[in-house]
């Protein structure tokens, strides 16, 4: 940012002419004003270059937010992600029972990757319970579109129990460069409004 700010002070220096062709910088409520087509190019030159900057420089970002409204605690089984991510924020070991008395007293995994320089990220969570597992798995390509996925699967290949669905009442980012997908598991038996009913 210094260096780009150095390098426009440079364009409005060497923009040509004699120091008395150029109309001073004028004052206004609104802050300094150019006086003149050469600062303006500068200026234009500058907001292309902090752009093109900020288009490269940009990280994206892979998130998931697991809760858990079964009775179940889930124990942490394996993970993978893309080799050029790092964690920025790692999931818990076990993710026990929400706590309806304690609000956030457990009962939630929340894990980030940041993808490399010009490059997409993606990751994946396993989770096993006594009932069965869940996978979380998220990609945020360099180009294309997004993708995320909640599995379950039952003991000894019979269907899970429980169901793992898209929770929609939080502030889920399903799209652009920084996803955050959020699910919640709850009991087969409860509704589909399972989750923003909590």
């Amino acid at each position: 940012m210094l260096t780009m700010a150095l390098f426009g002070a440079g364009l409005l220096t060497a923009c040509g002419g004699d120091e008395e062709d150029r109309s001073p910088i004028e004052e206004t409520e609104e802050g300094p004003l150019l006086g003149n087509a050469h600062g303006k190019l500068a200026v234009d030159i500058y907001n292309w270059l902090y752009s093109a900057y900020s288009y490269l420089s940009d990280r994206r970002t892979c998130s998931a937010l697991l809760e858990n409204y079964t009775q179940d605690t889930f124990e942490k089984i394996g993970s993978g992600k893309k080799s050029e991510d790092s964690w920025t924020n790692k999931p818990i070991e076990k993710i026990p029972p929400w706590d309806r008395v304690w609000f956030h007293s457990g009962g939630l995994s929340y894990w980030t990757t940041k993808g490399g320089w010009l490059r997409g990220c993606w990751n994946n969570v396993t989770f096993r319970g006594p009932r069965g597992t869940v996978k979380v798995s998220v990609s945020d390509p360099w180009s294309g579109s997004n993708s995320y996925s909640c599995e379950v699967k039952g003991v000894d290949g019979q269907p899970a129990p429980f169901r793992c669905i898209k929770n929609g009442s939080h502030l889920g980012r399903w799209g652009g460069n920084h996803l955050l997908a959020t699910y919640c598991l709850v009991d087969s038996q409860l509704t589909e409004n399972a989750c923003n009913d909590k």
